[in-house]
């Protein structure tokens, strides 16, 4: 009858390995997980640039055959010269746009694209710090 011997325990060697296993299946989670946002996010900041870009030329189309009706029918009811009139609305428009352009930098600031894997990462750093600042004690 042959009696087996228990394995050896495990040395250096099979511990590095199980490092380099768990970093390896690490960074694939986090390669997965950027991929899949980075997806999303483009996706999402195409369908606002495209809807954004119709929009926006489709507005200054007809803005651009409006105006100067507009600036001879107001010109025409409360008596001033359509320069006079032209100059307002030109003042008014860049007083708005500015505004608008406020607004976008402001909602720029706010949006965070890859959020989940940010959190993770963070999450992350903080267990590694807590781990290696306050080791546990093994056996």
């Amino acid at each position: 009858m042959h009696i087996e011997e228990p394995p050896p325990p495990p040395g250096p060697a099979s511990q590095l390995r199980e490092w380099v296993r768990a970093l390896a299946l690490y960074g694939e989670a986090r390669g997965r997980l950027l991929q899949i946002e980075t997806r999303e996010a483009s996706g999402r900041a195409a369908g606002i640039g495209i809807a954004g870009a119709i929009g926006l030329a489709a507005v200054v189309i007809a803005w651009l055959l409006a105006a100067p009706a507009l600036v001879w029918i107001i010109s025409q009811r409360i008596g001033w010269h359509w320069s006079r009139v032209a100059l307002t609305g030109a003042g008014l428009h860049l007083l708005i746009g500015l505004l608008f352009l406020l607004i976008a930098k402001i909602r720029l600031r706010r949006w965070r694209p890859f959020e989940a894997s940010l959190d993770e990462l963070r999450r992350d750093r903080d267990s590694l710090t807590q781990t290696t600042s306050h080791p546990t004690d093994a056996p």
